[in-house]
This record gives structure tokens, sequence and C-alpha cells, in this order.
């Protein structure tokens, strides 16, 4: 066999590879949303506030690093108040919010 037929196998080979990997980015993306605290109509809820900066260093990211926060503040979303943090991966720098839904507040 001449080098043109090693080198469309090799090709094919490295086009399969890409492939494989974008798609299992993007159920990995499907997958993450679907996790509670991902989206504001999906918050995680029940925890303090004080409980938020321990649930946020036990994320990790896609690529295998942590999160740390950015920033952190309060919405509303459809009549409810959240709590959003910012976060960044510490590897690869992407960027996430997470979303909390707090304990009512005793009086």
């Amino acid at each position: 066999m001449n080098s043109g037929f090693w080198i469309g196998i090799a090709l094919v080979a490295v086009f399969l590879a890409r492939y494989i990997k974008r798609v299992r980015i993007r159920q990995e993306a499907k997958r993450m949303l679907q996790e509670p605290g991902l989206t504001p109509d999906n918050p995680l809820s029940g925890l303090r506030l004080s409980e938020i900066d321990e649930h946020i260093l036990t994320i990790s990211c896609g690529c295998g690093g942590g999160f740390r926060p950015t920033s952190e503040g309060s919405i509303r979303v459809d009549g409810r108040d959240l709590r959003v943090a910012r976060l960044v991966c510490g590897r690869c720098e992407s960027e996430r919010a997470l979303y909390f839904e707090p304990p009512p507040l005793l009086h």
C-alpha cells in the first residue's frame, strides 16, 4: 500500500478523535445543566450562607480543576430570592454560576 493510504487513515483517525471529544463535551454540558444549582430554575436549596463556600470547594470542573468564587450576590428570579456565586476554574479558567435558594430566615 502506498503512503497516501496511510496518511488518509491517519487523518480519519484524527478527525474521529476530535469528533468524539466534541460529543463528550456536549454530553457533559447537558448532564451538568441537569444538576441542582447550575441554573436558576433548579437552585440548590437548604444550604446556609456559611455552607455555600464549603459546597463550592467540592465542585470540580470538566478539566479536573477546582473552582474558586470570584463574586457572590443576590438575584430575584420568578418571585424567588436566590444567591448566585460566580466561579472560575483554577486550571482552565472556565466560568460557571452556581445558584442557591437560601433557607427562610427565622425570626
